[in-house]
């Protein structure tokens, strides 16, 4: 919902002649099946009643069927933003590597901008291969409790400056606090 009421607010309100992205394309990464839109795996589990449980980890095919999407709606962009907010931020630095070179290659002028994506957790790693089923290059890239300084410093070490990095996070913001 609040996704939805913030669709054209900061960087995303094109109309607003101050904005410094206001005749870019976005790619707008939003909520996921809690993978991060990097999983690929029905995991069974036993719930607290005893009963056989299975959490659908698809993100992945998710974030594949949106580029095709994401493609034939501005299929060669001059500039482009890709950016997402709270669970969407973690998918900003995990995916643009193959969203530059899958789907928008011919563009030179990219940004990345994760807002909100910060939660600290020691098996990230573990998590993304054996529960999320991630392709071997997102989970390998995972070396500290931090997953997303991880997949940003990933980028960074296959793109340099090719690209903009921007991370936001905050106390102040309403989804973290």
């Amino acid at each position: 919902f609040t996704q939805i009421m913030n669709i054209h607010t900061g960087i995303t309100e094109a109309a607003n002649p101050l904005n410094p992205f206001n005749d870019w394309n976005f790619v707008i990464i939003t909520y996921a099946t809690g993978d991060f839109h990097v999983g690929n795996n029905n995991f069974p589990y036993e719930a607290e009643d005893g009963s056989e449980q299975v959490v659908h980890f698809h993100g992945y095919r998710n974030f594949q069927e949106a580029m095709k999407i994401s493609a034939k709606l501005f299929p060669d962009p001059d500039k482009l933003l890709i950016a997402g907010d709270s669970a969407g931020a973690f998918a900003v630095p995990a995916l643009s590597g193959e969203i530059m070179e899958q789907t928008y290659s011919r563009c030179l002028d990219v940004t990345l901008f994760s807002d909100s994506g910060q939660l600290c957790y020691s098996h990230w790693k573990r998590t993304a291969r054996d529960i999320w089923k991630a392709k071997e290059d997102i989970w390998r890239s995972i070396r500290t409790p931090n997953i997303t300084m991880d997949w940003y410093h990933s980028l960074y070490e296959k793109y340099g400056d090719r690209i903009r990095y921007l991370y936001a996070s905050s106390t102040h913001d309403y989804l973290l606090s």
